[in-house]
């Protein structure tokens, strides 16, 4: 399993950006501009590495100000490192930091092409799909 580091708000996201800017923006053509955004500085970040180099991330923050709710989001992978169980690994390492918040909920905005994928994982599709930049998106949820 590749070596995990917990970023709290406040921390160099140097890692967190590259792996997203691969994926989001090179890859998937997000704008650069929305990828990195006001809710960064204030998130807990998690990086996955493969020795040195940053091949997965994501971010958890509270979803309103009960902070019993989180949202998960920017969960990314490298290419490269797909079908490895990254992913699984990556999640369940924001529940437990959500859950170590005092979360008893997480919720996110997948992807449709991930929808699936975040399905394995328990979450289950709430409200329409709607666009985000030029990607089809719906929200899921799961109890923790």
């Amino acid at each position: 399993m590749p070596a995990t580091k917990l970023y709290p708000p406040g921390s160099d996201l140097t890692d967190a950006y590259a792996v997203r800017t691969a994926v989001f923006v090179n890859e998937q053509g997000f704008s650069a501009e929305i990828e990195i955004d006001d809710t960064d500085p204030s998130a807990y970040h998690i990086v996955m590495f493969d020795g040195a180099k940053p091949v997965a991330t994501g971010r958890v923050f509270p979803e309103n100000s009960d902070k019993q709710t989180y949202h998960i989001g920017r969960v990314a992978v490298l290419k490269k490192y797909r079908g490895r169980g990254i992913g699984i690994k990556l999640m369940a390492k924001l529940e437990e930091c959500a859950k170590s918040l005092g979360g008893t909920r997480t919720v996110l905005g997948s992807q449709m092409q991930a929808k699936q994928f975040y399905e394995k994982l328990g979450y289950a599709a709430f409200g329409g799909q709607y666009m985000d930049e030029h990607c089809p998106h719906i929200n899921m949820g799961k109890n923790l």
